[in-house]
This record gives structure tokens, sequence and C-alpha cells, in this order.
């Protein structure tokens, strides 16, 4: 069956999976919404992510729709005021936010990979350090953005201060930042690692990583107070199952990650709590 595309994720008219009464009564849309936090181009969260929510849907016999934000300010909004998300992934700080302002709850997270965030530009550029940044042009996505928080502590680590000492760009997704510098419309870029870490080879040989953040704990996937345990269970069982046959381990390694493990609500707490007393960096 052919896939609603682009505009759909963006708006979120979703992925069409076989459906039965549970999501009705769990959300009273007779489907279940999948957010995903829009760190990446559509295009490209369509191109990972499709087969997963495809795959969800026909695991628990509920139409999956596939979803995403114009900006990460409304991808909270709708997580937390419009209620909008059965099922969200999203950056550890995020869920934090969920967490706490509308009791969303981390069921699983992306297993053994720590993200950080890595401060790059291009080795023809002569900049050498953090310090080396005083002046220029630095691509970003927008703060809420987990890869700007770590790297906003890793440049007032190195006594600059971001909008005063050094110009910040903000773009709309990782591509973009790292798209910015290889074009020269930026000095240097704030990426998430694995974002760097999915570029070509000719990519990343043009480029120079001048820091790298601590690590945070990997996305979670977390599900909506409205959403029961019984359902909740089922995701994380079909999610969990998929590393056990090679078309799910396929599947899986398509999403660029190693596969999921179990996660508690409050995993994140103490990544958080160590960001708000400056120790992120």
């Amino acid at each position: 069956m052919a896939r609603p595309f682009l505009l759909f994720l963006l708006f979120g008219a979703g992925f069409c999976a076989a459906s039965n009464g549970m999501a009705a009564e769990i959300s009273g849309k007779g489907y279940l919404v999948f957010g995903f936090v829009p760190a990446l181009s559509a295009r490209y969260l369509v191109s990972r992510f499709q087969p997963l929510a495809d795959y969800l849907g026909d695991s628990l016999g509920i139409e999956v729709r596939l979803e995403t934000a114009p900006s990460f300010r409304d991808f909270l909004n709708r997580a937390i005021g419009q209620r909008r998300y059965d099922i969200m992934f999203a950056a550890g700080n995020l869920y934090h936010q969920a967490r706490q302002e509308a009791q969303y709850r981390a069921i699983l997270r992306v297993g053994k990979l720590p993200v950080r965030a890595l401060v790059v530009t291009l080795k023809s550029s002569g900049i050498g350090d953090l310090a080396g940044l005083a002046g220029r042009r630095v691509a970003t996505l927008e703060r809420l953005a987990l890869s700007d928080v770590l790297g906003r502590y890793l440049l007032n680590k190195a006594g600059l201060r971001p909008g005063r000492d050094l110009s910040m760009q903000v773009t709309p997704n990782q591509n973009a930042a790292l798209l910015s510098v290889l074009q020269g419309s930026a000095d240097a870029a704030i990426i998430i690692e694995p974002a760097y870490t999915r570029a070509s080879a000719l990519i990343k040989g043009k480029l120079r990583v001048l820091s790298r953040s601590r690590e945070f704990p990997h996305h979670p996937i977390s599900v909506a107070p409205w959403v029961g345990a019984a359902l909740a269970e089922k995701v994380a069982k079909a999610l969990l199952a998929l590393a056990a046959t090679p078309s799910g381990r396929a599947m899986v390694r398509r999403t660029g990650w190693p596969g999921f493990v179990r996660a508690k609500p409050d995993d994140y707490d103490a990544a958080m709590r160590r960001m708000s007393e400056g120790a992120g960096e």
C-alpha cells in the first residue's frame, strides 16, 4: 500500500495500518500519534522512520500516525499543551520537561549509544580550537534542542558568550547546521554526535571536531499519561522484538540506532540535574 509522504508528516495526516477499538479508547481519535522531535528534515524522518511506524501499527493492530512539528517549541506545545502525541520520541531534555509538565513516561531508550554535542568546523577554516570561534558565525538549532544546550556549555566553558562573543545562526535541523559549514555560510556548527557519525566519509574528511560535550543518555521513547500500562507494554515488546529477526534488525539499522533497551520514567532526572547545576559541559 502506498504511504502518504512529506506534507502528511509535517501537518499530522499519517500512515495507515490496521485499526481496532483500542486507540479510540486511549485517545478518542481511533489511531495513535507517534511524535518525533524535529531535529532532522521531514523528508529524512520519513525515510528513516516510516517502516518503524508501519511495523508498530501492524504489531499493535492500531493505526499509527507519524508526526513531527515545525519547531522544537511547537513540538513541546503539541505534546504538553495540545495532548497530541500518544507516543513520543524526543531528546532527554525535552522528555524531562514533558514528564514534569504532562506526565509522559519513558518506556524504552535507544540502546548503548549515549549522545554528545560536537562543535565542528572545516579543516580549511584555520580554526584550531573553541577560542578561535571568537567573532565567528556558529550554526546551531533552536535553544530547546539538546545539541544547542550542550554546545552552549562548551562555548561558555571556553569563555565565549553566545550572541556577544560570537554569532549564533539558528538552523531548522541538524543537516542544515552541518550544511551551513560545508557551504561557508557559517564558520562552525553545533550538532549532535549521531548526525556527524551518519555523515559520509567524504564530508567527515572535510571537518575538524573542535570539542565534544560530556555524554547524555540517548533519546527515550515515552508514552502519554492516557496510554495505559497494557498498551505501553505492547509498544515496548513490539520494538524490543525487532532484535529477534533479520528483518527486524535490518529495520533498526535503517533508523541508525543500535536497538532499544528498557527505560524508566526517572532515568533522565540525574542528567538534567547536572545540566541545571552547570555541569553539562
